[in-house]
């Protein structure tokens, strides 16, 4: 296969909206549509405001586990704490 064909033999319809360049072979499809998720992906049903609260859920916990894990650390470590 010529990898630097510049197709101008043509193009011979292979069905489907495909075509193979009658010089190298290479085929070219047109009609297929763009990758999509699938609907029950669990975003697709869910509105903006719910979106927005799922995400500050998660960073609120997220948060939450930084927290208890620098306090966990200032427990074991006391020389780390700063005397008000």
């Amino acid at each position: 296969m010529n990898t630097n064909c510049p197709h101008s033999e043509g193009w011979t319809p292979l069905g489907g909206g495909a075509r193979r360049c009658d010089a190298c072979g290479v085929e070219r499809h047109d009609s297929y549509g763009p990758l999509r998720l699938p609907p029950d992906d669990g975003l697709g049903r869910k509105t903006g405001t719910e979106r927005a609260v799922a995400a500050a859920t998660a960073i609120a916990l997220l948060g939450t586990r930084f927290l208890e894990e620098r306090a966990r650390l200032l427990r074991r470590h006391r020389h780390w704490a700063v005397a008000a």
